[in-house]
């Protein structure tokens, strides 16, 4: 059976790349999936409560700023290899999303946790 539609789960990490790399190598369809994952504060934030929703904003902006980095990268990895293919950046917890859009998919590229690493554009598993 050819795969038709991939998807992949994309983010910040060389990991990522080498995805995106081996998913544009079929003649098929990709979806380039980013998930931005809720801001999940400190449970002990001491003394600092004030500064929370800078924090916040500067999570969000970090995490559009890597969102944009990427999603150009997708983008010229399907120009580059004569590919169709669609951008998709969502809000939510990685697995729930993924789960959701690879019901659509024939073959879903997704990544795995690294402790080592991790930014706003890493989703955790």
């Amino acid at each position: 059976m050819p795969m038709t539609t991939i998807l992949v789960e994309l983010d910040s990490t060389a990991q990522s790349a080498a995805r995106l790399d081996l998913s544009a190598r079929h003649d098929a369809h990709l979806i380039g999936l980013f998930v931005i994952p809720p801001f999940e504060p400190p449970m002990m934030f001491p003394g600092a409560i004030w500064c929370l929703s800078e924090i916040q904003a500067e999570y969000r902006e970090r995490a559009q700023t890597d969102a944009g980095t990427v999603q150009g990268a997708f983008e010229s990895a399907l120009k580059q290899n004569g590919l169709a293919g669609e951008w998709r950046c969502l809000d939510g917890f990685a697995d729930d999303v993924i789960v959701t859009h690879a019901r659509y998919a024939d073959f879903v590229a997704v990544g795995q946790a690294d402790s080592d690493r991790r930014s706003a554009s890493v989703a955790a598993r």
